[in-house]
């Protein structure tokens, strides 16, 4: 059966009653405990649906379905991955029906996104590097913050720019963070502060958000 529920802007429960009084609110379908459709609505109007696709559904039925000229939809399939990973692969349609964006997104078995990436270029199908971001955690050490994040450069085809490593939980010298480079001496010293394999390092460097370790 199909529980609905209602969230304001901040992410918290509230009534029907209470949504229909505020400007923005999320309308939220869910099946078997997972979201399966996500409407937003701006001044009463659906301005924005989040639709979860299952295998054997296709995008041409699911948009005759539910769109309707004025709205965007977004239509993300979900695929497990070895390892307890999610990737999430989106296809976002503007208010007259034509994609003009796909996303991939990452998240471990917590929940948290790990990567995401954005294409905007339908023809080559290439990312937008500089939007593209990747996250590492370990609740172990720091169960609020991801211990560092990467990004990486639009000129040079998605080379790592830098690592982001957070300090909040040690802060030792007074830093908030330290940032590494794209060189060995950087990426060891990291792996030794995190405990990371080679091979998980790798990935980071890499901007490509679907692992294969």
């Amino acid at each position: 059966m199909m529980n609905i529920e209602f969230k304001n802007m901040f992410d918290e429960t509230i009534y029907e009653h209470q949504a229909a009084r505020l400007d923005s609110y999320y309308k939220i379908y869910s099946l078997n405990g997972k979201i399966k459709q996500k409407e937003r609505f701006q001044n009463g109007q659906l301005q924005l649906m989040t639709y979860y696709k299952e295998a054997n559904e296709v995008h041409h039925e699911i948009m005759d379905e539910f769109f309707s000229s004025g709205m965007y939809i977004s239509i993300v399939g979900r695929e497990s991955i070895i390892g307890g990973y999610v990737l999430e692969k989106g296809f976002d349609y503007d208010e007259n029906g034509a994609l003009y964006v796909k996303r991939n997104e990452l998240f471990d078995v917590n929940g948290n996104i790990i990567a995401f990436d954005y294409t905007k270029d339908l023809i080559t199908n290439i990312p937008e590097f500089e939007k593209t971001r990747k996250y590492f955690y370990n609740p172990a050490v720091n169960p609020d913050y991801h211990l560092f994040s990467c990004s990486y450069d639009e000129n040079t085809n998605g080379k790592l720019l830098e690592i982001f490593y957070n300090n909040y939980h040690l802060n030792d010298d007074g830093r908030d963070a330290i940032y590494f480079a794209d060189i060995p001496e950087d990426q060891e010293t990291l792996k030794q502060l995190t405990g990371i394999s080679s091979q998980v390092a790798a990935y980071y460097v890499s901007p490509t958000v679907v692992p294969v370790f």
